[in-house]
């Protein structure tokens, strides 16, 4: 989704790191699978202005696998998305068995 830094009054952050101990295919797998199912959820909400996935392909235990940076254009807006979808997504992650620590920063 296009950022229009006009339209984008409040901005969430959210760091995932992916808690598997494996490492190579398997894990960049399930990175992917969070960045999509993110992709997936946000994409499409109209109260979203601007979203930004930043993967980190280099990264192992104990790192930072995504960077999620999720634009509004109101608080109204962030606090509704956070509260419903962000959430929704974590626990659909984490009932498939994707172990995440997840860290959220408003600004």
């Amino acid at each position: 989704m296009a950022s229009d830094g006009a339209a984008t009054l409040f901005r969430q952050h959210v760091v995932i790191c992916v808690r598997e101990n494996r490492m190579g295919r398997r894990r960049v797998d399930s990175v992917d699978r969070v960045a999509a199912a993110f992709e997936t959820a946000l994409a499409g909400e109209s109260s979203v202005a601007a979203l930004d996935v930043v993967r980190n392909r280099i990264c192992g235990p104990r790192q930072a696998d995504l960077m999620i940076t999720i634009g509004f254009g109101s608080l109204d807006d962030l606090v509704r998305v956070r509260s419903t979808l962000v959430r929704e997504v974590i626990d659909k992650l984490r009932a498939h068995t994707v172990d995440l620590e997840v860290l959220e920063i408003e600004s």
